[in-house]
């Protein structure tokens, strides 16, 4: 080495690595200080990047877990109250099958109908007041709202309270009526009916066998209820009646030879003016509506039928309570000169036209209204379709002026034959609700049926019309036509493997929805077999809804679970990242204060070096 005064190289080294060894130790010192190993940016550039979105994903999940916790306690607020909804829909019931003993009078109806009317009133106490944060959660108008259940938008849980419980809300039943008037020959006795209840797979309906009661004929609204009934559909209750209309004319014998003559009315075959067959009129005498009415009544015991007349005075109401037809007969005997009478011209059911029409002086015959048949009513709480030929019949009924079978909604399917990947072409839809111009959709060679499905249902053409399509257990596509009109089916051409063109057409009609819980009571037989039947339509959907609140119960207990993991496992992760490492750091220090003592002692050594020029100049 050169001997210098004016530069002291080992100096300056023996200072660099002082500093270098002060800056270790102030390094060590600020980490075991902090607890930090990165305390600013220059630290560690790429490790703060990946700490601070750690942290944002703590932190998000942190609160996440708070919603999470304040989902559950919407949840447990929700079902809480619609326990005590259940409740109260069960004591109904109870007492709805009470009142619809036959012990009871009319008086104890009325005073199980008043606990009815307090239970429905607290339903809707309970249904409008419960809420939670000032949010109404049992009205409806909750609608649909997502809970915030993780860092990152979307991440999200949807709770559906769009299903009101007021007593407005519930209680909705599935029912049909139609008339037998104007089926086939023989109605359900030769017709063919299939009944599902609620998707379960549908049940076939025996033939209707006659009764033993006068108009209970196979033919008879009566006995096609009692076939129904007999298939032990569950949750389907049938019932029939039979009302018909007619307008009365005054009945005058015009005989001008003062001869007395026979006016006959008979119902079901039996005569209402007793076993002589017929009511004696004299010349000029007139028969009133009354004396008809009387002895349509007095004789209601043998024929089934009982009879009202309107406040015009004219109108006749015939009403056979089973559903039983009503056969009405009438005529003379004795002479041709009665005027008046019965008419039902005026009346069309399904395209029949009323046959019973009023005697007309000179024409000595007897005119009859041939069988008026009766509706049979089908009700449950679970959604009704029907199928078979007598569906088919029943739901192009037209005319319905005295029931609401045209309530039926047309729904055809469609199942095709085994489906084939690889054929590429398309499916082109025509007729029925599409309409004359076709809508096509493209099939792939590398589509499923699955895939053909879901291009089926995103095509809008097809969506507009009511059609929508899905797999079945066997592979096979199955279209289903939701706004069809009987007799008007699709034309489908298939181009490709899909099978749909080789398909078995089938017809179900579905009962409309109707009613609810607000207005019932157990004051009649009837109106408490109602009752029945709609609480159990409420209890299925408040059953429903309870089902909905614990399964989004469950879903954010275990969102909780894994945020909590996720959190853990995130801030073990932020640890080893931006932590101080104790141990290493505290050997560190020890190391680089050790080193630093070190070269403090070396500056000074390399301090004393220039003092040796000094010997050379003595």
């Amino acid at each position: 080495m050169t001997t210098v005064i004016n530069t002291n190289i080992a100096s300056q080294i023996a200072q660099n690595n002082l500093m270098n060894n002060q800056a270790a130790v102030t390094n060590a010192i600020t980490q075991l200080s902090s607890g930090l190993s990165i305390n600013s940016a220059a630290d560690n550039p790429a490790g703060l990047a990946i700490a601070t979105t750690l942290q944002a994903q703590i932190n998000g999940q942190t609160v996440a877990q708070q919603n999470a916790n304040n989902g559950i306690s919407l949840a447990q607020t929700g079902q809480s109250a619609l326990t005590q909804i259940t409740n109260n829909l069960q004591t109904i019931r109870q007492l709805a099958v009470q009142a619809s003993n036959a012990s009871n009078t009319a008086a104890n109806r009325a005073a199980l109908n008043q606990e009815v009317q307090q239970s429905l009133a607290q339903i809707n106490t309970i249904a409008t007041t419960t809420a939670f944060n000032g949010q109404s959660l049992l009205d409806g108008s909750f609608g649909t709202q997502n809970f915030q259940i993780g860092a990152n938008a979307g991440q999200t849980i949807g709770v559906n309270l769009t299903q009101g419980a007021q007593t407005s809300q519930i209680g909705q039943t599935s029912n049909t009526t139609f008339s037998l008037q104007g089926l086939a020959s023989g109605g359900l006795s030769v017709e063919s009916l299939d009944v599902s209840v609620g998707g379960s797979p549908a049940v076939t309906i025996g033939a209707a066998v006659a009764g033993s009661a006068p108009g209970q004929s196979a033919d008879s609204a009566y006995a096609a209820a009692q076939a129904i009934t007999n298939a032990n559909i569950p949750g389907l209750t049938a019932s029939a009646s039979n009302t018909q209309t007619a307008t009365f004319t005054n009945i005058v014998n015009t005989n001008a030879s003062g001869v007395a003559e026979t006016f006959n009315l008979s119902i079901n075959g039996q005569s209402v003016f007793g076993q002589s067959g017929g009511l004696s009129v004299a010349a000029g005498a007139t028969v009133s509506a009354t004396t008809v009415l009387s002895a349509i009544n007095a004789a209601s015991g043998t024929t089934g039928v009982t009879a009202t007349l309107g406040a015009d005075g004219k109108t006749f109401t015939f009403n056979a309570a089973d559903g039983s037809n009503i056969t009405i007969a009438q005529g003379t005997t004795g002479g041709t000169d009665f005027n008046g009478g019965l008419d039902n011209t005026a009346q069309t059911i399904n395209g029949v036209v009323g046959k019973l029409t009023q005697l007309t002086a000179g024409a000595d015959v007897s005119t009859s209204t041939g069988t008026l048949h009766g509706s049979v009513t089908l009700s449950s709480a679970s959604q009704v379709a029907l199928s078979g030929t007598g569906a088919d019949d029943i739901a192009q009924q037209t005319d319905n002026t005295t029931n609401s079978a045209d309530n039926l909604q047309t729904v055809q399917t469609y199942t095709g034959s085994t489906f084939t990947q690889g054929g590429a072409g398309s499916l082109s839809f025509s007729g029925g609700n599409v309409g004359a111009a076709a809508v096509t959709v493209a099939v792939a060679a590398t589509d499923t049926a699955s895939t053909v499905a879901q291009n089926i249902n995103n095509t809008a053409g097809l969506q507009a019309a009511g059609i929508t399509a899905s797999v079945n257990a066997q592979g096979q596509l199955v279209l289903k036509d939701s706004q069809a009109t009987a007799g008007q089916n699709l034309t489908i051409t298939d181009s490709a493997t899909t099978g749909l063109a080789t398909n078995v057409q089938q017809n179900s009609y579905v009962a409309s929805s109707g009613g609810s819980l607000a207005n019932v009571d157990v004051l009649t037989v009837a109106d408490s077999q109602k009752t029945i039947q709609t609480v159990d339509a409420a209890l299925s959907q408040i059953s429903t809804l309870q089902g909905q609140l614990g399964a989004v119960q469950n879903r954010f207990t275990s969102v909780i679970s894994n945020l909590s993991s996720s959190v853990q496992n995130a801030q073990s992760t932020q640890s080893s990242i931006q932590d101080t490492n104790y141990a290493s750091e505290t050997s560190a220090l020890s190391r680089a204060q050790v080193l630093s003592q070190a070269a403090q002692a070396m500056v000074a050594q390399a301090n004393q070096l220039p003092q040796q020029v000094l010997k050379l100049l003595q």
